[in-house]
């Protein structure tokens, strides 16, 4: 393909097949109080309660909780303004949670491999407990209500620097790149910000066998809609994102807000880059 345009409609085009696919669904948006936003592919879409979920979705719950069935054999809720990644690393489920609330209840004897949540340089296995993350973006919060929690703590450099465990009703926090204070139970304040349906356990949703639901695409997505993942993510994922958000190079008011708020990372020079390349070959 000589020019441009069609080398990033074709691109388009080869993501529809993958963007629904069965086979590649993590688990299903079992239950949500309002339309929540799904950023997949390079567009933003407004999913309901029934549409499967894939790696590298990106959930927004905006003023919605939202609860997922069938996540490496989890149940999982989300308080409202809750921003959340889906992926898939090797045999385990990866959640990463840039802001807000989860509560996920590991379902014993369901097997789907191991369920990661990671909160600002916080890894936490949640493949046999009941547990409770809270982040602000900068300070983090676990609780572990029943089972077992393992927690890793990145190094600066992004690798796994010191463990250590929480057991039922205990409590942990992180300030910044701090670190982990483990001391004690949960104080007043993560109680009374708790959402209050976190008190009890998740309920099963019951889902009607019916065709899912395909989400409504609203547009293609800003630099604005993907700014939480481009400066949040971890650097291992900054280079597959810069490729997957790509194509919207070629409108300009994309290219100039990556352009003022990325520029000058590897990633994204490396795609601009290309772009230009292409741009003057056609």
């Amino acid at each position: 393909m000589k020019r441009l345009s069609i080398v990033i409609m074709m691109t388009g085009l080869l993501h529809i097949p993958n963007v629904f696919a069965a086979s590649a669904n993590l688990g299903v948006l079992a239950l949500a109080e309002g339309p929540v936003a799904l950023i997949r592919g390079t567009a933003r879409y407004e999913a309901a309660a029934g549409t499967p979920l894939q790696p590298g979705d990106f959930i927004d719950s905006d003023e919605s909780a939202v609860q997922i069935e069938g996540l490496a054999g989890a149940r999982i809720a989300t308080g409202p303004h809750t921003r959340l990644y889906l992926d898939r690393k090797g045999t385990a489920t990866q959640v990463i949670l840039l802001s807000g609330w989860l509560k996920i209840d590991a379902l014993p004897g369901i097997k789907g491999g191991r369920l990661v949540v990671d909160a600002t340089g916080l890894s936490v296995d949640m493949s046999h407990a009941v547990s409770v993350v809270h982040t602000d973006g900068t300070d983090t919060e676990v609780f572990c209500d029943a089972g077992t929690l393992p927690l890793s703590v990145a190094s600066a450099g992004g690798v796994d620097g010191h463990t250590l465990s929480l057991r039922q009703e205990e409590y942990a926090q992180r300030k910044g790149n701090g670190p982990v204070d483990s001391t004690g139970r949960p104080d007043a304040g993560f109680l009374q910000s708790m959402p209050s349906a976190f008190f009890d356990p998740l309920p099963a949703v019951a889902l009607k066998k019916q065709p899912a639901p395909v989400p409504g695409k609203l547009r293609e997505v800003s630099v604005e809609d993907v700014a939480p993942l481009l400066s949040q993510l971890p650097k291992a994922d900054m280079r597959a994102l810069a490729k997957r958000f790509a194509p919207r190079l070629a409108d300009a008011s994309f290219r100039a807000a990556v352009t003022q708020q990325f520029g000058g990372t590897l990633e994204w020079e490396t795609e601009l880059y290309r772009f230009e390349r292409n741009a003057v070959r056609r």
